[in-house]
C-alpha cells in the first residue's frame, strides 16, 4: 500500500503541532510526541505494532574535524 502525504516536513515539532490541530497521522519519536500524548494532544495509534528501532550514523572523512566549532581553526 502506497501513501500519498499532503504534508511533509523535517521538524518533528512542526509534525507534532501539525496531528494535533487533526491534519493527520504522524509518526514521531517519543522524545517529541510524549507530551503531547499526556496532555491527550495526541493517541497512540496501532500500540502492538511498534516500529522498529534505527540508529543514527555519521561518517567523516580522515583529517575534518568533528565539530563546526573545530573547522574555525
Amino acid at each position: 500500500m502506497k501513501s500519498h502525504a499532503r504534508f511533509r516536513a523535517d521538524n518533528g515539532e512542526m509534525l507534532r503541532e501539525a496531528a494535533c490541530a487533526g491534519l493527520g497521522i504522524v509518526i514521531l519519536p517519543s522524545f517529541i510526541a510524549s507530551r503531547a500524548i499526556q496532555s491527550g494532544g495526541l493517541e497512540v495509534l496501532l500500540r502492538d505494532f511498534p516500529l522498529e528501532e534505527v540508529g543514527l550514523h555519521l561518517v567523516m572523512p580522515p583529517g575534518r574535524a568533528s565539530t563546526a566549532r573545530g573547522s574555525e581553526r
